[in-house]
């Protein structure tokens, strides 16, 4: 499963993460493939609010 999360202010996307949900030797797993952050907005906790909406979606279809 891909997940992908778009952070926007206004009409601008700000930040982003890509990752997704697969399973690894029997064991699912969540995975970041990018966390990608516009420098202006370092610094505000944007980078963390994304990783945590993707760990709570993946934790939400865990089954």
């Amino acid at each position: 499963m891909l997940n992908i999360i778009i952070a926007i202010e206004g009409d601008e996307p700000v930040g982003v993460i890509l990752g997704g949900i697969k399973n690894y030797e029997g064991i699912k797993t969540i995975r970041c493939g990018t966390l990608a952050l516009s420098s202006n907005y370092r610094g505000l906790g944007i980078s963390n609010a994304l990783y945590n909406l993707h760990k709570d979606e993946a934790l939400q279809k865990k089954s």
